[in-house]
């Protein structure tokens, strides 16, 4: 859950205009950005906090570690790769991830993730377009996660973005599939500090309604 102006350059280090975590676009060698978010109900109840780290290795690797804990004190944690697919300087660029990490209930889970994306131009400005599919397998459960996640993005001038996200789930256990609807907007405080306001709410197999915080920084 990453990455076509000049707050790219801010957030990626390669391009300006792209969200935390752009799954089909690279960090730019020596790049890094970190972001941490907090998600409550709208009773101000905490649901859960994210940490998400990711540094540009080299032009074609980027490293990066996300881990998620809940107010009861339990975890999750992941650790990837990500690399582009085909020419990284076509318009529309494609990016595998591979990951393995740990599940709230210790088991050890393995990521591969496919993304696409693309920047556009707009009479409100320039903006981007991307798709990104995830699957979670989790051995010792013999249970997969499948998540696709459609994004639009549009800067909104110099200092500011809005996002809007379609995010689908779907478990290999029988559980519901959900939909989910996730506005937000983004604003920059600083040359490396920015900050996200936004909101979820559950279309299809849940009417879940959650409130973000979140902190982006570049380094």
């Amino acid at each position: 859950m990453r990455h076509l102006t000049a707050f790219l350059l801010c957030a990626l280090g390669i391009l300006p205009g792209l969200p935390a975590h752009a799954d089909a676009w690279l960090r730019a060698a020596g790049a890094g950005f970190a972001s941490v978010s907090h998600y409550a109900t709208e009773t101000g109840d905490t649901v859960h906090d994210s940490l998400l780290i990711e540094y540009g290795v080299t032009p074609g690797l980027t490293f990066g570690v996300e881990a998620g804990v809940s107010p009861g004190g339990t975890w999750s944690g992941m650790a990837y790769g990500r690399i582009p697919l085909g020419n990284p300087d076509r318009a529309t660029r494609f990016a595998a991830e591979f990951g393995a990490g740990i599940t709230v209930d210790g088991n050890t889970a393995l990521r591969l993730s496919l993304a696409a994306g693309r920047g556009i131009e707009t009479r409100f400005g320039p903006g981007w377009l991307s798709l990104d599919s995830r699957a979670d397998h989790v051995p010792g459960l013999k249970l997969t996660n499948l998540d696709i996640d459609a994004t639009a993005g549009l800067h909104l001038g110099d200092k500011s973005m809005a996002i809007l996200q379609l995010q689908a789930r779907a478990d290999t256990d029988g559980a519901p599939t959900t939909l989910t609807i996730a506005p937000s907007y983004v604003r920059q405080i600083s040359e490396s500090l920015n900050l996200e306001l936004g909101v979820s709410a559950g279309v299809v197999g849940n009417d879940d309604l959650r409130l973000k915080l979140g902190t982006w920084l570049s380094f």
